[in-house]
């Protein structure tokens, strides 16, 4: 790809602060999209004649 391992460790002190930078923008999209885009009826406990 073009880098080096410590070169990537200089941006990201672990794997972890990778893993996180890597999938916290698609994560919060799914966020929003879930927010905005989920009608009352299908959020959980509305609506629902059973446990839901």
């Amino acid at each position: 790809m073009g880098f080096t391992k410590p070169a990537l460790y200089y941006y990201f002190h672990s794997k972890h602060d990778l893993l996180e930078a890597l999938a916290a923008p698609a994560l919060d999209r799914l966020e929003r999209l879930a927010d905005v885009g989920s009608p009352p009826l299908l959020r959980p406990g509305v609506g629902c004649s059973r446990s839901c």
